[in-house]
């Protein structure tokens, strides 16, 4: 079963720069290389003093999802939370089957 693996972000706007450039420097490359296919980028509304957006990925499985999550994206994260301050930066992903109705 394909799963989808969506990661939300939220940020503030000092840390715009450096997320943005961050996500798309080390991030979506990852995704492009491990996904079955490109990952799609999505702006969510902004609250006040808080950017968000979502970056969703597929995979075959959900055993190469969470390979890929542990293994690639939870240090890349871990590293923004570092960098910035968990004040400015969090994120978190969830995987959803992909079924057909």
């Amino acid at each position: 079963m394909k799963i989808l693996l969506n990661t939300s972000f939220f940020f503030t706007p000092t840390a715009a720069e450096k997320v943005k450039s961050t996500l798309r420097d080390q991030w979506i490359p990852a995704c492009r290389s491990c996904g079955e296919s490109q990952p799609v980028c999505l702006k969510m509304s902004s609250e006040e003093g808080v950017e968000r957006m979502a970056i969703q990925t597929l995979f075959e499985s959900e055993t190469e999802a969470t390979i890929f999550l542990n293994d690639i994206l939870q240090p890349i994260a871990a590293d923004l939370t570092r960098t910035l301050g968990a004040n400015a930066f969090t994120c978190f992903s969830t995987m959803m089957d992909v079924i057909e109705l």
